[in-house]
């Protein structure tokens, strides 16, 4: 989304990046993100302080580009028909993610449920707790996954002392970009707390580095700073 903020009413550019991204997307597989994208695109196309030309290209073009993934790639059509078709995943299959992830989920769910609330059970501990539940109702699964859920795992390592200290972190960000109006920021702190909902973006080095560095840079670069009077001491 960074290209509508950054060129604003350049609608070559903005274009070209929208397309840049989805095909990056589309040929990383990666479901959540790229729902997460267009929803995020069209909220700030929504939003945004475009024109209405601008707003409405852009959006055609989307629309334009999410049809002719779907009827063009039958592979990708099937990714996606796995998530509304139920039989699809009701048994454990390797070979189908949504499957997994729903297995993953399912223990994740159980162990926090048997879980310290507070403190959780360590960050260490998490795989150890959560293969103990893959190989006891899992054996398909065949290795170890993390919880593919950002905040399932908070939950598990730290209890929910952990997750409000995680959760207070980013509304502060959010509350911090109503205030100054920097929109950049406030689709970013959206963006990644969808994603959480599907990946463990912060125990990844590369994941936790992005993160913190997109978010510091949109704090500081697009932040709208309020107009107070000069203190002359």
């Amino acid at each position: 989304m960074s290209c509508i903020y950054i060129f604003g009413d350049n609608l070559k550019k903005c274009s070209f990046l929208i397309v840049v991204n989805v095909v990056l997307l589309f040929l990383t597989g990666a479901r959540a993100t790229f729902i997460g994208f267009f929803i995020i695109l069209f909220l700030v196309l929504f939003f945004g302080r475009l024109s209405l030309k601008i707003k409405f290209l852009l959006g055609v073009i989307s629309c334009f580009l999410i049809y002719f993934l779907f009827a063009f790639n039958s592979d990708f059509k099937k990714r996606f028909r796995e998530m509304i078709i139920p039989v699809s995943y009701s048994k454990v299959n390797p070979n189908n993610s949504t499957s997994v992830r729903i297995a993953v989920w399912d223990c994740g769910i159980q162990k926090i449920k048997s879980s310290n609330t507070l403190i959780g059970n360590g960050i260490g501990d998490v795989p150890s707790v959560l293969q103990e539940c893959y190989d006891a109702q899992y054996p398909e699964l065949g290795k170890y996954y993390n919880t593919h859920n950002q905040y399932f795992s908070i939950l598990l390592g730290t209890g929910l002392i952990g997750l409000l200290s995680f959760l207070l972190f980013f509304i502060y960000l959010f509350i911090h970009a109503l205030k100054n109006k920097n929109n950049f920021l406030l689709v970013l702190v959206l963006f990644y707390l969808y994603i959480f909902n599907f990946e463990n973006i912060i125990e990844r080095k590369y994941g936790i580095l992005l993160l913190l560095f997109f978010l510091f840079f949109v704090f500081n670069i697009f932040t709208k700073l309020a107009n107070k009077p000069v203190k002359i001491v």
